[in-house]
């Protein structure tokens, strides 16, 4: 990984642990921003925050092994998180800034190739989400129409709903009811626009930061 010699004690490594999760936020922030260039703020900070979670840390820093370099008998969570940020953080004071970024990319962004994006990012309200878009982008709000139904008067009714700005379809979603199926649909909508769907393989693993003064 670029350290001479990687034995950390975690319990006294506070310092390192601070900068390495300034420094790993600002990684995860400038490639997200990089990599999705159509989302919008919010979507940033909230695979941000998944990203810097004490959870998803600890499980970057459980893949490479980290237990053989812990001088601790406990393995919580907290001291997995812990251990991934000083390493970070002994990275580039050892050699560079971009060889922790890389670092970082390579087992930490990385872990966001086995997400669906939209479980990390779901809005409350996706339809004013969808209407803020729209208006921002100067159009009109968003239409919804149904345009199909199935099990009426069954448990297993389904509603199709489609969302249309300006005569212009945007996309569709299914749904229990109405409201979910509008809701979806909003949420597919949004995704598209944000570079979001699967199908776009929205996340690219290779590009580089330059993080030198």
């Amino acid at each position: 990984m670029g350290i001479e010699d990687p034995v950390l004690a975690v319990q006294d490594n506070a310092e390192l642990i601070r900068d390495g999760e300034k420094l790993t936020s600002e990684i995860v922030q400038n490639y997200l921003v990089q990599v999705l260039p159509h989302a919008s703020e919010d979507v940033i900070i909230l695979l941000h925050d998944y990203l810097l979670s004490e959870e998803i840390l600890a499980k970057a820093a459980f893949h490479i092994g980290t237990k053989d370099i812990i001088l601790t008998e406990a393995m919580a969570q907290k001291t997995l998180a812990d251990t991934f940020l000083a390493l970070v953080a002994a990275l580039a004071k050892s050699v560079d800034a971009n060889h922790a970024a890389t670092f970082v990319r390579d087992f930490l962004i990385v872990t966001l190739a086995e997400k669906d994006l939209t479980e990390i990012w779901n809005p409350a309200r996706p339809v004013e989400l969808l209407n803020d878009v729209l208006r921002k982008q100067n159009r009109s709000p968003a239409e919804p129409r149904l345009i199909a139904q199935a099990g009426q008067n069954t448990l297993e009714v389904a509603y199709h709903v489609a969302m249309y700005s300006d005569k212009q379809f945007l996309g569709s979603g299914f749904g229990q009811t109405i409201q979910e199926a509008k809701d979806v649909a909003a949420i597919n909508v949004l995704s598209r626009i944000f570079g979001l769907l699967d199908s776009s393989k929205p996340i690219q693993f290779n590009k580089t930061i330059n993080l030198s003064s």
